[in-house]
């Protein structure tokens, strides 16, 4: 069976990946020094997640930039924040802990993120012990090569690959994965589905025969994507927000990734997401990033310093203020624009959907969500020709590829979604 949404035009293709080529794989290295040094905080709901899995996992990390999730649980001697080696993560002293602190993008490790079962009722100190154990394998894998050099650099174990196509890695080779703000970087409907799709397939375990009994199905895979909501919070959403798009210090430029990348109109994918509401707000948009210049090692304090110094001190600012007064204005810093495309309710939700179709699974949502359930019929028409129909249960005894999206949640400017991977043992009447 053929799929009318299998690919997408080549015209569209081509320039789509042109487009991502030059508006996010090429800042990406051009700012990688730059950009490394402002990712070291891990959100806590991530490592909640990464440490939830089980013992001995390999973890594929789809978009892993400088390695700041690779570190969580990992058995490899690798380096973490602040210097340490190994997987440990650094123990929380009470009073700065994520619960008293409230950044940009930052949540409430135990009070507000629902990843875990029953977070208020586990100590914290109990949540930050299972954070220290080594016990996963986390492989990174990204575009750039700059963030991949320092991953790298750090002990860690990465790939070089565009997460919309992996076919270079072997299919089921992960058990559980992550993407942490990557997907939103693809520039059309069809190739965020494509990325999700990948992620599946990678850590999507073959089929088991008919004669495999129900009780030796092989375990679920896990996969947890978060990307940049539409959505704002009005509390966060000041001058400093990247999400801004109006005004602000770099705040996001409005664009359209369609005109942008010289194509007319994505065709039917549209239609996939035919759940999503269109309004005035534009989710396409650049984000520029300032370089900025190397930070100099902070002089001494006056105080420290004998009256002979503190003279010669005062005498050196002075000289360089006047030097400065004197000199031409300064060269504008060298501003670099990345492509993001601003997630609304429900659209991370139904490319799950969408990619579960193309992988001949059956999609399940949580009950009572609101985005509107496929009929079969419709999952059918939807599958890759490569892909037979006993994946979806039609033959007897045999075996269907379940795709659940456990949740799609906003974690302040974010949403994000859990999705469960699994076969289920499926009889069909004749």
């Amino acid at each position: 069976m053929s799929s009318s949404t299998s690919q997408p035009p080549p015209s569209l293709a081509a320039a789509s990946s042109s487009f991502e080529a030059e508006h996010v794989h090429v800042v990406y290295d051009q700012i990688a020094l730059d950009f490394s040094r402002t990712r070291h905080t891990r959100w806590p709901f991530v490592s909640q997640f990464l440490a939830s899995l089980p013992a001995g996992s390999v973890v594929l990390d789809a978009g892993c930039g400088n390695g700041k999730y690779l570190g969580c649980n990992s058995v490899l001697p690798c380096e973490q924040p602040g210097g340490r080696e190994g997987g440990a993560w650094p123990k929380a002293d009470p009073a700065t802990s994520a619960s008293s602190k409230k950044g940009k993008g930052k949540v409430d490790a135990l009070n507000e993120s629902p990843t875990l079962a029953s977070p208020d009722q586990i100590p914290q100190t109990t949540a930050r012990a299972a954070e220290d154990e080594p016990r996963i394998l986390p492989v990174g894998f990204d575009m750039s090569l700059g963030l991949l050099r320092i991953a790298s650099s750090k002990g860690h174990e990465t790939i070089r690959g565009d997460c919309f196509d992996m076919s270079m890695i072997r299919p089921a080779v992960f058990d559980h994965a992550i993407s942490i703000a990557t997907i939103h970087h693809f520039a059309t409907p069809e190739r965020r589905m494509q990325s999700i799709k990948q992620i599946i397939l990678s850590v999507l375990s073959p089929r088991p025969s008919p004669s495999t009994p129900s009780t030796s199905a092989p375990p679920t895979s896990r996969i947890l994507i978060v990307v940049w909501a539409l959505e704002q919070d009005p509390a966060l959403a000041g001058e400093g927000s990247a999400r801004k798009r109006q005004g602000g210090k770099k705040g996001a430029i409005a664009v359209s990734s369609l005109e942008a990348t010289g194509a007319s109109s994505p065709g039917d994918e549209q239609s996939h997401l035919s759940d999503v509401k269109a309004d005035d707000q534009e989710q396409d948009v650049f984000v520029p990033w300032e370089l900025q210049a190397p930070r100099q090692p902070r002089a001494p304090k006056l105080s420290s310093l004998s009256k002979a110094d503190r003279a010669a001190r005062l005498a050196q600012e002075a000289e360089e203020a006047a030097q400065k007064a004197a000199a031409p204005p300064p060269e504008p810093k060298p501003t670099f624009n990345r492509y993001y495309h601003l997630f609304r309710h429900y659209e991370l939700s139904a490319l799950v959907r969408w990619a579960a179709k193309s992988v001949g699974g059956r999609f399940v949502q949580p009950e009572g969500y609101g985005l509107v359930e496929e009929s079969a019929e419709e999952q059918l028409e939807g599958v890759d020709s490569a892909l037979e129909k006993v994946q979806l249960g039609a033959e007897r005894g045999g075996w269907e590829l379940v795709v659940e999206l456990v949740e799609e949640r906003w974690e302040r400017e974010n949403w994000v979604g859990e999705i469960g991977i699994r076969w289920e043992k499926k009889d069909v009447a004749v």
